[in-house]
């Protein structure tokens, strides 16, 4: 195996779209030449290291974005150097120069430091890909570290890439904050919907059924309002897909979506079905979405669940493998790019996908529970900023459009040259980077010479949405362990952690404290032994309300005084540990005794 495929394999777990760059060029003789002549410039780089880092103050928490790679090795410095918590983005744009450099072991085994992350090449979205697991909650702010004999070989793009860094840092700590708050949300969710949809079939069952065929995608942004004729006369041979928030509009137009996409967890995705009739469609939906949606359509839905980590732990418990990998974004109609590709459509259009606020600010079409809700315009506390429109000069977005329209941006680029061509006519939207707009004369040109045999592979897709109910005991009784697991941890640290509270309280002897140090040490232990025993259920706790309560805890952890007493400070440090667990046990074992319940009615009923 060459050289750079063992580079490339040791980025690929962590950095996969940074190893395609990688594989993608070779290290040349000219570029060992550089790095032999980098080289000369000091022997001695401990002390260049000293001499680069001195006055500059490393703080604890900190996201450090780095110019240069060079040979890596003030990179290695660096590393030894950097406090507690501290985190290193590492920004080079000489792809093959980072792989002459990676010729060297030591400088290798850096890619593997938990701490160290990269970004190589040309600046972009695929540049910052590795933020996607960087530890953003944990970091309070991002700092800009010049090494001065790489930055001034091009300090263009290392000031832009310092920029762009603070701009990506903060897009992932938005997402992250999301799933974080959500999270224990998402599990009530699955329990919930697990006896409707574990037994249903994952979107993959569609996979080509719709081979040659185009799409329509409607959202509820203002322009559907004026494309509703061109959804019905093309709805006998296009697949119409509504949102939830824009079905009724078509429902009350008089079409029919055949397919509608739901994925948000709140209540307020019900309120898109309220009122309207729901036969005739099919539900394409996660796990997590509100349960509410997903009994109005019972018996016609599809799903995926390889992003759900309660859910794909039940799909592999009960032998029927992950489910399919569907992009969301944090947008339900960013749910479409890869639903249009497992169906094999060949074009798909974009209506009212609008991502903007357009006249009397409003942001949504007219007849939507926004509008019912007199909530269809811009907050007037919100951050707005002026973008490109479609056809408009500028248009509005606020901070959450933004990052919608940012994501957009993204997947359509990354796909460019794909199986499916994306068009937009959303007239009064913002204009998406790399999609292109047509109004809608030219798009309905553009969408009309699809298949002609849409209500035959629509019919032929009724069988495959039967329900395999003997799935649903098997993960009823799956919960039920995994509620005693949680329940028997619940126990153990809530019983610690009152123990150590009221030893903390008052006056104790320094004896007795030394004696519960031990006793909390040897309980983490247990915990420990605990999860390595079951690795699978550990995943699916800390990807719940546990992520929540584990970031609480560290952050009132880093806001202790530091100075005090250690063996109070550690004391302190456990109990806040045990604290953590007991409540995001309890949290995850009473969603399930709700779930239990509630399915147990459903199937006795």
């Amino acid at each position: 195996m060459s050289r750079r495929k063992i580079i490339a394999e040791v980025l690929a777990d962590r950095f996969p779209r940074i190893a395609n760059r990688v594989l993608a060029c070779e290290a040349s003789q000219s570029d060992f030449a550089w790095l032999k002549e980098y080289r000369k410039r000091s022997v001695d780089w401990v002390a260049l290291c000293e001499r680069w880092l001195d006055g500059v103050e490393l703080n604890k928490y900190q996201a450090i974005a780095l110019s240069g790679f060079g040979d890596g090795r003030h990179v290695i410095e660096l590393l030894k150097r950097i406090p507690k918590g501290s985190y290193l983005f590492c920004m080079e744009e000489n792809v093959p120069r980072f792989l002459a450099a990676c010729e060297d072991p030591d400088v290798r085994a850096v890619l593997q430091d938990p701490r160290f992350f990269v970004g190589l090449g040309e600046l972009g979205q695929e540049y910052f890909e590795s933020l996607s697991t960087f530890p953003v909650l944990e970091v309070e702010g991002a700092m800009p570290l010049v090494y001065s004999p790489l930055f001034d070989e091009n300090p263009g793009y290392y000031s832009s890439g310092f920029s762009e860094f603070a701009k990506a840092l903060e897009y992932w700590r938005r997402l992250f904050n999301t799933n974080l708050n959500a999270s224990g949300e998402w599990q009530r969710n699955t329990f919930e919907n697990v006896v409707r949809l574990i037994g249903a079939p994952d979107v993959e069952v569609f996979r080509n059924t719709f081979e040659g065929c185009h799409m329509i995608i409607a959202s509820a942004g203002p322009s559907l309002d004026e494309s509703l004729d061109l959804i019905r006369r093309r709805h006998a041979d296009c697949i119409v897909v509504a949102v939830n928030s824009s079905y009724r509009a078509l429902r009350n137009a008089g079409i029919v979506p055949h397919f509608v996409l739901a994925a948000d967890p709140y209540e307020y995705t019900a309120k898109g079905f309220a009122g309207v009739d729901c036969d005739g469609t099919v539900l394409l939906a996660p796990f997590i979405v509100y349960p509410e949606v997903v009994k109005r359509f019972e018996g016609r839905i599809a799903s995926w669940s390889k992003n759900n980590v309660l859910a794909s732990y039940l799909r592999l418990q009960l032998g029927l493998g992950f489910g399919s990998q569907v992009l969301e974004l944090g947008t339900v109609s960013a749910c479409i790019f890869d639903i249009a590709e497992i169906f094999g459509c060949k074009r798909l259009l974009f209506l009212g996908q609008d991502l903007g606020f357009v006249e009397d600010d409003k942001m949504h079409a007219g007849d939507t529970f926004y509008a019912d809700d007199n909530a269809n315009t811009v907050s007037t506390a919100a951050t707005v900023k002026i973008v490109p429109g479609n056809t408009l000069e500028s248009v509005k977005v606020d901070e959450k459009l933004g990052i919608y329209l940012k994501a957009f941006e993204s997947v359509v680029r990354s796909r460019k040259g794909g199986s499916v061509s994306y068009l937009n006519s959303s007239r009064l939207g913002a204009k998406i980077p790399s999609m292109e707009y047509r109004n809608l004369e030219e798009a309905e040109k553009w969408i009309s010479c699809g298949s002609n045999e849409l209500d035959e592979r629509l019919c032929a897709i009724q069988p495959k949405l039967a329900i395999e109910s003997r799935f649903v005991e098997l993960a009823l009784e799956e919960m039920r362990k995994m509620r005693a697991f949680s329940d028997s941890l619940c126990r153990k640290c809530l019983a610690m952690a009152i123990e150590l509270e009221a030893n903390l309280s008052e006056e104790v002897d320094r004896a007795l404290l030394e004696v519960k140090l031990a006793d909390a040490e040897s309980l983490e232990k247990e915990l420990e032994d605990d999860f390595k025993r079951n690795p699978n259920l550990n995943v699916v706790l800390n990807d719940g309300a546990l992520k929540y309560e584990l970031v609480v805890c560290n952050r009132t952890v880093r806001a202790m005084a530091q100075d005090q007493d250690a063996l109070q400070l550690g004391l302190r440090e456990h109990l806040e540990h045990f604290w953590a667990i007991a409540e995001a046990c309890f949290v995850f074992s009473n969603s399930i005794s709700h779930a239990l319940e509630k399915n147990t009615q459903r199937i006795e009923a």
